[in-house]
C-alpha cells in the first residue's frame, strides 16, 4: 500500500467510528448499484447482462457494510429501500429473502 493511502486511511480510523465507516462505505457502494442499474437501461446484449450483474454485486456489498453499522436494521432498511426502489426504475425486480 503505498504511504499516501495509509497515511489517510489512519487518519480515518481516527477520526471515525466504525459505525460511521461502515455507514460511508455502504453508500458509496449504494452508488455504484444505482449507476449500475442506470447503465444497464442503455446497454444491451452482454454488456446489459455485466450492469446487472454488478448492480445485484454492489447491491450485496452496500447491505453487507449496512449490517455491520449496527444500529437494529435501520441502515440496511434504508439501503435496501433505496437500492430497490432504483432497481425497479430500471426494469429489475428486486429478489426477497
Amino acid at each position: 500500500m503505498n504511504r499516501t493511502r495509509y497515511s489517510t486511511a489512519i487518519r480515518e480510523v481516527h477520526a471515525k467510528s466504525d459505525a460511521t465507516i461502515e455507514r460511508e462505505t455502504a453508500q458509496k457502494w449504494l452508488a455504484r448499484a444505482v449507476a449500475c442499474c442506470r447503465e444497464r437501461t442503455t446497454a444491451s446484449g452482454a454488456a446489459r447482462e455485466e450492469w446487472s450483474r454488478r448492480a445485484w454485486e454492489y447491491r450485496a456489498e452496500a447491505l453487507e457494510h449496512a449490517a455491520l453499522v449496527g444500529d437494529g436494521g435501520r441502515t440496511v432498511a434504508a439501503i435496501e429501500g433505496e437500492i430497490d426502489r432504483e432497481m425497479s426504475k430500471c426494469g429489475m425486480r428486486a429478489r426477497r429473502r
